[in-house]
């Protein structure tokens, strides 16, 4: 996993390849800009089973996806073939360009996206593999910015606390 590098909310964020030297971007927020959405127990979707018209039980259906976002401000260029741009991460271009995907059937760009938290001597990681990235850009004052979007299965992420 990457270095932890932290911001004023002391969380870090991170995309790697499936590579066995991972290709790292670190992803640098805007001080508490980072979303994580659609958590649930065992990483499935529910649904209810009527007996009757009535309520029985729930029951497991689907695996859900989960989705998130971080906004980042624009600190260097689009692409770069030794920086590990962000861009470039979401796009397989530049340092990416011969990453590995860690998606089982190898046909989409996708990779590992770990947060980590350290406070007080205790570090907390979300660890969610198999994330796809899409980015949009915006041009705003004093420094343009960009958002990245994620969407990863949730059943295969993890959350520890060390």
């Amino acid at each position: 996993m990457a270095p932890a590098l932290q911001n004023a909310g002391m969380g870090a964020l991170s995309f790697s390849d499936a590579t066995g030297t991972p290709i790292v971007a670190i992803f640098t927020p805007t001080e508490g800009d980072f979303s994580l959405s659609g958590l649930e127990e065992g990483g499935y979707q529910t649904e209810l089973v009527a007996n009757r018209g009535a309520w029985y039980e729930r029951v497991k259906t689907t695996e859900k996806e989960y989705s998130g976002s971080i906004t980042l401000h624009m600190d260097g260029d689009f692409t770069d073939a030794t920086t590990k741009q962000v861009l470039d991460a979401v796009l397989k271009t530049g340092a990416f360009s011969a990453g590995v995907t860690d998606e089982a059937g190898g046909v989409t760009w996708t990779g590992e996206m770990a947060w980590t938290i350290t406070r007080n001597s205790v570090v907390n990681t979300a660890t969610l593999p198999q994330c796809r990235l899409s980015a949009d850009l915006s041009e705003s004052f004093p420094v343009n910015s960009i958002t990245i979007n994620f969407t990863c299965p949730g059943s295969n992420c993890t959350f520890t606390t060390a």
